[in-house]
């Protein structure tokens, strides 16, 4: 699987595992969509210092002929990732009708 995760170090084990799982099951919608596509998720964590953190997903496909980012944050690493990928689908959808 290409799937490249930048930022890996902000988030602890348990968010580390939703987020690889989560990945691992959107990444076949992309495949059979594109040839030799290239996931990369971009990881950003705000608020350290409080108890809880925002958590930033940038989500980006590369393929041959698309180019397609989103970007969503939440409290919840795996609704930050939802949203991040709900958003990406819906770009790419609209990159194959243009």
């Amino acid at each position: 699987m290409d799937i490249k995760y930048v930022g890996m170090d902000v988030l602890n084990e348990d968010e580390k595992f939703k987020l690889k799982q989560l990945s691992e099951r959107f990444y076949p919608k992309i495949k059979r969509k594109f040839e030799d596509p290239l996931l990369e998720l971009i990881l950003k964590k705000y608020n350290v210092a409080g108890k809880r953190s925002k958590i930033s997903v940038h989500a980006k496909v590369l393929a041959p002929g698309l180019k397609c980012a989103s970007e969503a944050f939440d409290w919840d690493i795996a609704t930050a990732a939802h949203k991040a990928f709900n958003k990406l689908e819906k770009e790419m959808e609209h990159k194959i009708k243009a």
